[in-house]
């Protein structure tokens, strides 16, 4: 696990922003209708999905931006890998030097974040557990934890 400095908030938010404003379009839209093979056998197309309003997800920016106001943000970098052997033997070769982005592109389980040199993301304090805030406290921007960290 790796501690960054966070990304300016508005940036940060973007990505749960248009997640949060989907849950809230799909939660206020009329549900799904399945599909009728008689229907789809003859041409005829279900009705496309409405689109999400930019009013709905300003809603759901606003009230995520409020949820999180004065919290402290992480964003963090990991390597998930198969086991505790594996992941000593990565640390290791990580304070000798090894590119950390390069080692979780081409060695983490999380395709997600691996595809991005391993960052997970922008979190709040209120996405993690007590436990976790203290290790991340415990880290400088950029420094890497030295123990393998149980998920």
């Amino acid at each position: 696990m790796r501690f960054h400095p966070a990304p300016p908030l508005s940036r940060a938010l973007l990505g749960l922003m248009l997640l949060a404003g989907a849950a809230q379009a799909a939660s206020s839209h009329p549900p799904m209708q399945k599909a009728d093979p008689a229907a789809i056998a003859a041409g005829k197309e279900a009705p496309a999905p409405q689109p999400i309003s930019d009013e709905v997800i300003g809603q759901e920016y606003d009230a995520y931006r409020a949820s999180v106001k004065g919290q402290k943000m992480y964003t963090v970098s990991y390597i998930l890998l198969a086991d505790e052997k594996a992941a000593r033997q990565w640390i290791g070769k990580l304070k000798m030097g090894a590119p950390f982005g390069r080692t979780a592109r081409e060695h983490s389980k999380h395709a997600p974040s691996a595809a991005h040199d391993g960052v997970l993301g922008a979190f709040a304090t209120c996405r993690w557990s007590k436990d976790t805030i203290a290790l991340l406290d415990s880290l400088k921007p950029g420094q890497i934890h030295g123990k393998p960290v149980k998920a």
